[in-house]
């Protein structure tokens, strides 16, 4: 079963997985954004291995959603086509969409020049915006949301293992 968490940068989805491993006793993987299309697909690839290895794996942002989500909102073609989208978004059984009332995206970069700063925010949102948008539509997983700020993580942690519970 593959538990993939998703969304878009400074909304905590590397503390949530880090905290979701430790509390199923599985393995984590994240998904960095490859720079071609091969490193992409040999990332997909290495995931569905995990989850073939494993009875729950935890992958923290998986390529065939940003990607999708990030050519979009950058205005860029996509590396995976929809044949191959589709074939990997089949495999995510529960997908939770992280997001934040305040997402830290300026953290470490308060150096940059203000026109830096501005088309970082401009494009930050135009993500957020692809995101909302993506996980609008019918799907075949489970989705969740969580907020790191605002939600009670115990509350989503009792949710999300009776999710797990089901679908084993």
């Amino acid at each position: 079963m593959i538990i993939l968490i998703e969304g878009p940068d400074g909304s905590g989805k590397s503390t949530l997985a880090r905290k979701l491993a430790d509390h199923f006793k599985a393995p984590m993987h994240h998904s960095a954004r490859p720079l071609t299309g091969v490193q992409l697909r040999e990332n997909m690839d290495y995931i569905c291995e995990l989850d073939a290895r494993h009875d729950l794996v935890v992958i923290d942002r998986a390529g065939w959603v940003s990607e999708f989500i990030y050519s979009r909102a950058m205005f860029r073609d996509q590396m995976l086509s929809t044949y191959e989208l589709l074939h990997y978004h089949n495999r995510a059984q529960i997908v939770i969409y992280c997001t934040a009332d305040d997402y830290n995206i300026v953290e470490g970069k308060e150096h940059k020049p203000p026109e830096y700063m501005e088309r970082l925010r401009e494009s930050h949102d135009r993500v957020v915006s692809e995101y909302e948008n993506f996980f609008s539509y019918p799907r075949r997983f489970t989705l969740l949301r969580y907020n790191y700020q605002s939600d009670d993580f115990s509350s989503f942690l009792k949710e999300l293992n009776e999710c797990v519970d089901l679908l084993r």
